[in-house]
């Protein structure tokens, strides 16, 4: 789903028309980020996943945009620690 159709599809439902494509994406963040405070979760996984930051990785940001098997890219960056919880 792209972000537009998820736009159309929050507008299209009255209940959640205020919400934008990012309130999922920032709830998500929220509840890790309390992952991470109780310790199930290393805290420097949270910006990969949200894909603000790649810095903690050998691997540019501009090598991982061309990964097509995004499974494998999660794996790869340990991502998967975080999106257990989601």
């Amino acid at each position: 789903m792209t972000t537009e159709d998820l736009t159309r599809a929050f507008k299209a439902f009255p209940p959640s028309s205020k919400y934008t494509a990012h309130s999922p994406k920032r709830g998500a963040i929220d509840h890790l980020v309390r992952k991470a405070v109780e310790g199930r979760i290393p805290a420097a996984i949270i910006p990969m996943l949200a894909k603000h930051s790649w810095r903690l990785h050998d691997f540019p940001e501009t090598t991982i945009r061309y990964v097509s098997d995004k499974p494998a890219l999660a794996r790869l960056l340990g991502t998967q620690d975080a999106t257990v919880h989601l």
